[in-house]
């Protein structure tokens, strides 16, 4: 493979002509975690493609040939036979680590998504190559709110993360697991469900607190197997990362119930559509049972986007909520329709809104007025 630069600030890698492409490969992923690519797709007959920021860009002159992207697959796939399974149809989905430098230098973990697909007429491969955090981002690098912390360090209860795809809720909770890990005065067991896996923490110096991290469905079958395994085992915390179904919908409400602290993410676009996302994955004769359960275990809802910063990354906005006993009993007096009005009131009147994160974030000089201006359009 012959890399070049990938833009005009000169983000290079080392020609690796005349090599190996599985050798070249290790090279080449961790070059991609260091500028901080959150894609590497490898295609048969198309360049490496990467994403970083937002921007995708092709690293390399030479297209990669199908026999090439096989033989890239097996190597990371444990025991080889991940190329087989692509001819046979099967969709790949596994986690590896490397380390270029030896057993004593840097893990790069990642998550690998390979499937066939069409070049043309001919049959071909993609490989998807996503990196895992190895060290999750802190809190107070993810700007989060004192009044966002001082929520999440509640009761039992269900404590709702929600956003898009791709804008940052794993790494929103994997901020808070991390402080509760690195906390001394705390005695925290936590279980965390995950499909797949995509922050670890068994480098992070833990004190008193526990983690156990189970791949779904590596290790358990179902998110409903998960949580019914968690409940039994005593755990302080449950995390479900994304809740896709009726079944992990009612047993993740269910262990909100029993004195657990639930963790949950969602995929919504703001905390008003949240309600009628947990609405919607209720059975629809227990939808007005669970949704008064929902109303009287929450304690907060928080939902996430990610908007281009001065310096070309991404930064975080926010919107939140704690459910308090005055919004409680507005939820009880009223019909689950008018409940996307009542939290509106109540982001504004005790929460946080989109309009006063934007505002903070423009304040501080840390996104631009025209990005300021499209995150405000997107809250209308």
């Amino acid at each position: 493979m012959v890399l070049s630069d990938i833009n005009a600030r000169a983000l290079t890698f080392p020609d690796d002509a005349g090599q190996y492409p599985v050798e070249a490969l290790r090279r080449l992923l961790a070059w991609t975690s260091s500028i901080d690519a959150s894609r590497v797709e490898l295609r048969s007959d198309s360049p490496v493609m990467i994403r970083r920021y937002n921007v995708n860009h092709d690293v390399t002159r030479d297209r990669l040939r199908t026999e090439e992207v096989e033989a890239i697959l097996d190597s990371l796939y444990e025991g080889n036979g991940a190329s087989s399974g692509v001819k046979r149809k099967r969709a790949m989905d596994f986690s590896t680590a490397i380390l270029p430098d030896g057993h004593r230098g840097r893990r790069y973990s990642y998550r690998i998504n390979a499937h066939a697909c069409q070049v043309g007429v001919k049959p071909g491969i993609s490989v998807v190559i996503r990196p895992l955090v190895d060290v999750p981002r802190t809190k107070e690098e993810q700007g989060v709110e004192p009044l966002l912390d001082e929520a999440m360090d509640g009761g039992p209860g269900l404590y709702w993360i929600t956003g898009g795809t791709g804008h940052g809720k794993s790494t929103l909770l994997g901020g808070f697991v991390r402080s509760w890990l690195e906390n001394p005065a705390l005695d925290f067991n936590i279980l965390e469900g995950s499909a797949p896996i995509e922050i670890l923490y068994d480098l992070i110096a833990r004190k008193r607190s526990t983690i156990c991290q189970i791949d779904i469905p590596t290790n358990l079958e179902t998110f409903k197997d998960f949580i019914e395994t968690s409940a039994r085992k005593e755990a302080t915390h449950i995390i479900v990362q994304e809740v896709r179904d009726a079944g992990t919908m009612m047993a993740a409400i269910q262990a909100g119930i029993m004195n657990h602290r639930m963790l949950a993410s969602l995929h919504t676009n703001s905390i008003r559509s949240t309600i009628g996302r947990i609405n919607s994955l209720c059975p629809p004769d227990q939808r007005e049972d669970m949704a008064n359960n929902v109303a009287e275990h929450s304690r907060v809802i928080v939902n996430q986007r990610l908007v281009e910063s001065r310096d070309g990354k991404r930064i975080a906005i926010r919107e939140f909520v704690r459910v308090d006993r005055r919004l409680r009993d507005s939820l009880f007096d009223n019909p689950v329709r008018r409940w996307s009005g009542l939290f509106k009131d109540a982001i504004a009147d005790r929460g946080q809104t989109y309009d006063v994160s934007i505002a903070r974030a423009l304040k501080a000089g840390l996104i631009t007025d025209a990005v300021a201006d499209r995150a405000s359009r997107e809250d209308d």
